[in-house]
């Protein structure tokens, strides 16, 4: 499958495309994390394949796509699916500068202090975003799945997770 998807959609935090190299222990974001996208979600496009790869990989897999469905409906898919990309992108940056804020105000501690990024209340509500949320969206999205991905842990979670992020910190800054 490889060879015919441009993205990784699951289990990092934002969609990102691939690495170029299958030993990713090499991959290095600038805060020193062994991630292909920076917190903020740009790639760190030098352990990644390139556009024109992607669109390589793309045009296989509309390819396969067409054997059972008509050229329109597979630009159709492609086009929701990447639409998908951006707004669980967006959505997942929207829960990260809640987390970056509760850590530079000090109601959590994070990278800066050397602490866990994975154990405090708000840090985990930050997994769910990206881990639980965004991944069935997309998978739900590139399976066709409307439904599912609004509901079974899709894009009505995301929301409702950075709502609760967001009164998480404004509850712990205002004692």
């Amino acid at each position: 499958m490889d060879d015919r998807s441009a993205w990784r959609i699951f289990g990092l935090i934002y969609t990102h495309p691939h690495p170029k190299d299958a030993n990713t222990t090499k991959i290095v974001n600038k805060a020193g994390l062994p991630l292909p996208p920076e917190l903020t979600g740009g790639p760190v496009a030098k352990y990644l394949i390139d556009k024109k790869e992607m669109t390589k990989r793309t045009n296989r897999m509309k390819a396969v796509c067409n054997a059972c469905h008509s050229m329109q409906w597979v630009n159709n898919q492609f086009k929701r699916f990447h639409h998908t990309i951006e707004t669980t992108n967006k959505l997942t940056l929207t829960a990260t500068k809640i987390l970056l804020n509760a850590w530079k105000s000090g109601v959590a501690k994070g990278l800066d202090k050397k602490d866990s990024v994975f154990n405090e209340a708000i840090e985990k509500m930050w997994v769910e975003q990206w881990l639980f949320f965004a991944n069935s969206t997309r998978f739900a999205s590139a399976m066709a799945g409307a439904d599912y991905g609004t509901f079974a842990n899709g894009r009505w979670y995301m929301s409702k997770n950075i709502r609760k992020m967001k009164d998480w910190l404004k509850f712990l800054q205002s004692r």
